[in-house]
């Protein structure tokens, strides 16, 4: 009987191109090599297992060792954050011996009489801030931070 649900099986490699059919062709059979050693692997002679007791003598013994100790993982850590910090403190004492707020050429003005503005949207320009804050008091100047690469405004004045 023939099955509804049965169809004949049909070969796809029909109808593929012979330079395809050529990838799919059997490879010659592998050539038979005896095995090197004949024998097997529970035939064969090992060393006997030993310990490490003798070789203890071999290990040099702490007193002669000239390294430092190693502290643990947590000691080393705590080793390279002080490090970290002292470099970090000597930096900002650098910065802080170079930094001279009466060279920045932006600055004018001053800085007790200054009022910093933060989270301005990017489209606002000095024209519609001075407007808002002229309605406080006079205002001798307005200066929107700008990036100095693309010359877009910062978000603060």
């Amino acid at each position: 009987r023939y099955s509804v649900y049965r169809k004949p099986i049909i070969s796809m490699a029909n109808f593929l191109p012979p330079h395809l059919l050529a990838l799919f062709a059997p490879r010659a059979p592998l050539e038979y090599l005896p095995p090197v050693d004949p024998k097997l692997p529970h035939e064969k002679k090992r060393p006997p297992i030993i310990g490490v007791a003798a070789f203890v003598k071999e290990f040099e013994s702490p007193a002669d060792n000239d390294r430092p100790q190693q502290l643990p993982r947590e000691g080393r850590r705590a080793e390279k954050r002080k490090r970290r910090a002292e470099a970090e403190a000597a930096k900002l004492e650098e910065k802080k011996k170079a930094w001279d707020p009466q060279s920045d050429p932006n600055a004018k003005g001053d800085p007790f009489k200054t009022l910093f503005v933060g989270r301005l949207s990017y489209e606002t320009s000095e024209d519609k801030l001075g407007r808002e804050l002229e309605e406080f008091g006079p205002i001798k100047r307005v200066r929107l931070v700008k990036n100095a690469e693309t010359r877009t405004p910062r978000g603060y004045a």
